[in-house]
């Protein structure tokens, strides 16, 4: 009968003719919209990852730092664990002790010397504060004490003016301080667990990866891993013998002073 549902489909010839058969496009074709498709993912894989890194940088560079002083201590933490026979957990706490201890140990010795020192510096201010004053009133500008006080008044009420910005400013400040301890904390326990179970860790991640891949991956992170901690450990014995010539000079800095002054 017309307009039964037979007649308004085609036949069934006609829509196997229609759908694309595997031999239709030509093979180069087929390879590059699959390379085409997979770049599209990576890529948007890529941006996904961008945007979630920029948005956690109060983890990312912790943990990132985390894995430089992983590699600057792995050697401690396996001397402690196979020479003094100290357990792997113990052996990491020790080794994460011991650099928290360092870390206290400068800053309390930077501060007591500018604490020290303080004195001196205040005196040496005030004493340049008198030179600029001297010289803006007997200088070439010949200011009078009636000017100086027109420009103090001036100084002092942009700062009442400008308060809330100072304000501002300071809550940034906090906010930073803040940020700068959370990641400090996020840093000293991640280089635990680094030299914890930093195998157990990077070989979860390597079992996620597919099986064809996951040796060739593994090999090549331990060779970073290896040039990583020479890395490291050749910026540390740099930095020490910068630190032991700069104090060097500043003790005998005083005494080349004291000869060439004369009596």
């Amino acid at each position: 009968m017309p307009g039964t549902r037979s007649d308004r489909e085609p036949p069934q010839d006609d829509v196997a003719r229609l759908r694309p058969r595997k031999g239709d496009l030509p093979y180069p074709i087929v390879v590059a919209a699959w390379w085409s498709l997979c770049l599209i993912l990576i890529a948007g894989g890529a941006w996904v990852l961008a945007k979630v890194a920029g948005s956690v940088p109060v983890v990312l560079i912790p943990i990132a730092v985390a894995v430089l002083l992983a590699a600057l201590l792995s050697p401690v933490a396996g001397v402690l664990e196979k020479r003094a026979r100290f357990p792997r957990l113990a052996a990491a706490l020790a080794t994460v002790l011991a650099l928290i201890a360092v870390i206290v140990g400068g800053i309390s010795l930077a501060a007591q010397q500018v604490v020290s020192d303080l004195p001196q510096l205040q005196s040496k201010a005030m004493a340049g504060i008198d030179q600029i004053v001297d010289w803006l009133s007997n200088g070439p500008l010949h200011l009078d004490e009636t000017r100086m006080n027109t420009v103090v008044d001036k100084i002092k009420s942009s700062t009442s003016e400008h308060s809330n910005e100072l304000a501002t400013g300071a809550f940034h400040a906090g906010g930073q301080l803040v940020d700068v301890v959370a990641g400090l904390v996020i840093t000293l326990l991640a280089l635990f667990f680094f030299l914890y179970e930093g195998r157990k860790i990077w070989t979860f991640f390597v079992r996620l990866l597919p099986a064809a891949a996951s040796n060739k991956v593994d090999a090549a992170a331990r060779r970073g891993w290896v040039s990583l901690g020479a890395f490291t450990h050749t910026q540390a014995l740099v930095a020490l013998i910068n630190a032991v010539c700069v104090g060097v000079g500043a003790a005998i800095l005083p005494a080349i002073r004291a000869a060439r002054t004369p009596p």
